[in-house]
């Protein structure tokens, strides 16, 4: 009866792991949408799918949302709005109808998201350097038509989206295993117009997020250790 009771045990235990293998080591997805400014965002794993994001951009949501009665936000809702400001602000700094393209504008911007992922590097440095090529986009399908209403500053845009992308894509290059994008720009220079869709597939494996964490840790306790005891040790004799 014992040994039964054993087998059983070491049984379960075994399908535990085999299934932890399984949904760790198993390439989970993050598939992108975004058309007509509605952001779609899901999570796919085995047997799994979870809605992430499914937000509709448009003018009369956002025209609804002010008619209703303000609610308390989370701190997960606040840091989505302070993003999306941020993506707005950084929007009129290239484009705005009253004054039309600004090319400097568009330069520091970009400029300004080097700069952010430069420090996001330097605060997470193990972890990117244990992620390297470890997150694979397969995937970037982008369709651009747009106009801004004056013919030369729609032609300037035009060159300046190809050059920020031969800038990034070097850049991400670096750390990610991704394809080039697949571009479908297409100017209008009869009048103001902006439709966007972008279409993305992002592939990691959990485990390799665990083991990239777990380092970080390991060597965050490292450096405190040598810092507060071994170094302050050998300074005070």
């Amino acid at each position: 009866m014992l040994k039964i009771v054993l087998l059983v045990i070491l049984a379960i235990i075994l399908l535990i792991a085999g299934l932890l293998f399984t949904v760790t080591w198993n390439k989970w997805q993050i598939y992108v949408h975004f058309k007509d400014k509605r952001l779609f965002v899901e999570l796919r794993g085995i047997f799994y799918k979870k809605v992430l994001v499914d937000r509709d951009f448009t003018e009369k949501q956002e025209n609804d949302t002010k008619m209703e009665k303000p609610e308390k936000k989370t701190k997960l809702e606040d840091n989505k709005s302070g993003l999306l400001e941020r993506f707005k602000t950084d929007k009129d700094r290239i484009y705005t109808k009253e004054t039309g393209y600004d090319h400097q504008g568009f330069k520091d911007v970009i400029a300004d998201y080097k700069e952010v992922i430069g420090q996001i590097k330097g605060v997470l440095g193990v972890f990117f350097e244990s992620m390297r090529y470890k997150i694979e986009i397969p995937l970037i399908r982008i369709k651009l038509d747009f106009g801004t209403g004056n013919p030369a500053h729609t032609g300037m845009l035009f060159g300046g989206i190809w050059g920020a992308v031969g800038t990034m894509y070097p850049v991400a290059s670096r750390y990610l295993d991704v394809a080039y994008p697949l571009m479908e720009v297409t100017p209008d220079f009869n009048g103001p117009r902006f439709d966007l869709e972008v279409k993305s597939i992002i592939k990691v494996r959990p485990a390799h997020i665990i083991n990239a964490l777990l380092k970080r840790e390991v060597w965050a306790a490292i450096t405190y250790f040598y810092k507060n005891f071994i170094k302050g040790s050998v300074e005070n004799g």
